[in-house]
């Protein structure tokens, strides 16, 4: 499947997995000592926070390439999930595809409440 095709998917997924739940989260944020976490949030406008503070793609870029691949987290979330994403949501998302690292919805801005993992292999063939 082409990347751009890849990314999509990523925006729908999330977008879907990102709406409110009356069930309770699988797993809980917030972990005592766990693998090496980022979390990224992209308000509506597309202004990014990364781990709580602002930031830019380039900021988000060096966070991601400092994650260790086979244990690193990507929490990822955005106000209005289901509404046109913004250039920085796809621009994120496309970043952690082409690293090849899994990330979690966050339903909110707290990153209590989160998603399943999602996987998106750059390497996956393409076409039918």
């Amino acid at each position: 499947m082409p990347r751009s095709i890849l990314i999509a998917v990523a925006v729908v997924a999330l977008g879907a997995s990102c709406r409110r739940s009356s069930e309770p989260s699988a797993a809980p944020a917030a972990q005592t000592a766990g693998p090496p976490t980022v979390k990224i949030w992209i308000s509506t406008p597309g202004t990014i926070e990364l781990d709580g503070h602002a930031a830019g793609l380039a900021d988000v870029a060096k966070a991601l390439d400092a994650l260790p691949k086979d244990s690193g987290q990507v929490v990822f979330g955005q106000d209005l999930p289901g509404a046109q994403p913004t250039p920085n949501v796809v621009e994120v998302l496309k970043m952690i595809s082409e690293r090849g690292l899994t990330f979690r919805s966050a339903h909110d801005r707290s990153f209590n409440e989160l998603a399943p993992d999602h996987h998106y292999d750059k390497n996956a063939p393409s076409g039918p």
